[in-house]
């Protein structure tokens, strides 16, 4: 005699074996994307400011002195030449305040993860022309995320 199962598909139980295993794997990649994330716009703003600075010590090669002295609300004032590209806000979503005496400035980034600011602070040693190494203060909460900010500020020669 044939043995004949009446087998239609899969157990509920297996089902569910299969969700649990794509749900673990679905958070440990969301995890990883997050922090991949926050490091490109960690790199990203680094880059941004000095960039910044490389394009403002070019201005001072030639003047002398850096223009306007004073505080300026939006990075293009009078600093950057024509056709650099620098935006206004950060890529946390903060802004960029650039302040100058006749031999410094001091470029601030506001709406910094802490994370973030933390890592910007620790390798603003390896960047040229640092006077003061960058420093981390609290900046209050992220209206995006609710999480806490701060303000990362440099200071060059």
């Amino acid at each position: 005699m044939r043995d004949v199962t009446n087998e239609q598909g899969r157990s509920m139980v297996e089902m569910l074996g299969v969700l649990a295993i794509i749900g673990v794997i679905a958070v440990g990649a969301l995890a990883g994307y997050a922090q991949a994330i926050l490091k490109f716009r960690t790199t990203q703003t680094a880059d941004e400011i000095q960039t910044l600075a490389d394009e403002i010590f070019q201005t001072y090669s030639w003047m002398r002195t850096y223009p306007d002295k004073g505080k300026y609300d939006t990075v293009q004032d009078r600093f950057i030449a024509d056709g650099v590209g620098i935006p206004d806000t950060n890529p946390f979503g903060g802004t960029y305040t650039l302040t100058t005496t006749s031999s410094t400035i001091t470029i601030m980034a506001d709406g910094i993860p802490t994370d973030a600011c933390t890592q910007l602070a620790a390798e603003s040693g390896d960047w040229p022309n640092v006077e003061t190494l960058g420093t981390c203060t609290a900046g209050g909460m992220s209206e995006e995320t609710g999480e806490a900010v701060q303000t990362f500020a440099i200071t060059f020669l």
